[in-house]
């Protein structure tokens, strides 16, 4: 049920009872960061948090950067490599130190195993790369960990995290200046068959893990940050409908604060600069919550291209460019529409942009983004390549691969299709 509940929370974007509001470090196993020095774990006012953006790209959740996005090719064997999409030169390489290196062991874009999955994420001037656990796994060798390196790849760390705790991919991270990463993680007793949430924070001068606080049950994400703090929604079904309640966590005392609004209908959320943007079921308009002022903001309308209200509105991620995406709704009963809402301007911005046709078809949604760049998924193209078997045995093999695409921020707005696509490695 978890994870049926965790796939329909995808819609909105992007922890009961408490074990107890004080920090807590769990357990080191085979953790093997090397000595800090006292620059990289000092702090300023403040640990400056902010989000982590991450959209689903090739073989994993993605880590974009200001130039361009993180991900990872995989092979049968359940090693990978990571890649790197570079928006200046449109370009796909392995992030390795030395280009003439292929799928090798000894390139530093090589990882050995990413069985289950794996995400990536970039805080400050970090690469993280994170690996659910697997409780009930018959492999007991398997556990939860991360891969910490620079951004260009070089001072790679391992750390093990414990075959106990899993990790929802899809979920939203928080980042601060210092190259910590926050993100909620799901602790399992395999002896009770109990489960408790965490906020957890990992990074420099870390030790495993750090447990900032803990809730029993699987009910509580984080939505975000705001100020020093965090936002997270404990939601629960009730009547077959999703309730979402919203609290601030302060993660020094452990205060929670809920928001004072009603939550029983709200189909759709993301969260940007301390505003959450949400729709109700059945419902036109962008309701706007103030979270530091702990009220609700005046409405936005939005109108179609052609004039008149659409009938719905669902926001379908994050903000980009000052613009709140959107599915609306077609009032005539046709197809939706998908765009932008300029925050600014209020002004809706329609995209056609699509690629494929009947089952392949798909459109060109937001997955990394620049200073003046867009990367969209841009379909699929048969492809050969070369694989590795379970036992490394080399093979070719005949498949599709994503396609992705830059585009500039002002083509994809105003509905030009005028973008390039990715030229990978070979």
């Amino acid at each position: 049920m978890r994870r049926i509940i965790a796939a329909m929370l995808l819609l909105f974007l992007l922890v009961g009872l408490f074990a107890g509001c004080r920090k807590e470090t769990a357990p080191q196993e085979a953790v093997s960061t090397p000595a800090l020095d006292s620059q990289e774990t000092e702090e300023t006012t403040g640990p400056g948090l902010y989000p982590v953006t991450s959209s689903g790209v090739g073989g994993a959740m993605g880590a974009e950067t200001e130039a361009g996005v993180y991900s990872l090719d995989t092979y049968g064997d359940g090693s990978a490599d990571i890649i790197y999409y570079d928006y200046a030169t449109a370009s796909c390489v392995r992030l390795s130190s030395d280009p003439n290196l292929g799928h090798d062991p000894a390139s530093t874009a090589y990882v050995p195993n990413v069985s289950g999955g794996i995400r990536c994420a970039v805080s400050g001037e970090n690469l993280y790369l994170l690996q659910s656990g697997s409780p009930y796994s018959q492999d007991k060798t398997r556990t939860a960990l991360y891969y910490r390196m620079d951004l260009n790849g070089a001072n790679r760390t391992r750390t093990e995290l414990g075959g106990n705790l899993v990790m929802d991919f899809s979920l939203p991270m928080v980042g601060d200046r210092n190259g910590n990463l926050y993100f909620i993680g799901y602790i399992v007793n395999t002896e009770t068959i109990t489960v408790q949430t965490a906020l957890l924070k990992i990074g420099p001068g870390v030790s495993g893990y750090e447990i900032l606080a803990r809730w029993e049950g699987e009910s509580v994400v984080l939505a975000g940050e705001y100020g020093d703090g965090f936002v997270l929604d404990d939601w629960s079904l009730e009547e077959n409908r999703l309730v979402h309640r919203f609290f601030t966590l302060d993660p020094e005392t452990g205060e929670e604060v809920p928001f004072s609004m009603d939550t029983t209908a709200i189909a759709s959320y993301t969260l940007q600069e301390g505003i959450l943007y949400y729709t109700l079921d059945q419902d036109s308009a962008i309701y706007c919550y103030d979270i530091g002022q702990g009220t609700p903001l005046p409405e936005l309308a939005v109108t179609l291209p052609q004039g008149g209200q659409p009938s719905w509105a669902r926001i379908t991620g994050m903000v980009r460019d000052d613009h709140l995406p959107l599915f609306l709704g077609d009032p005539d009963g046709g197809e939706g529409i998908q765009g932008g809402l300029d925050l600014e301007t209020g002004s809706f911005s329609p995209v056609t942009l699509s690629f494929g046709e009947g089952d392949d078809w798909m459109f060109a949604s937001i997955c990394g983004e620049g200073e003046s760049w867009f990367m969209i998924k841009a379909g699929k193209e048969p492809r050969t390549l070369q694989q590795y078997g379970t036992e490394g045995a080399p093979y070719l093999l005949e498949t599709e691969v994503p396609v992705y695409a830059v585009i500039s921020k002002e083509d994809y707005w105003n509905d030009r299709h005028n973008y390039q696509i990715f030229q990978r490695y070979e």
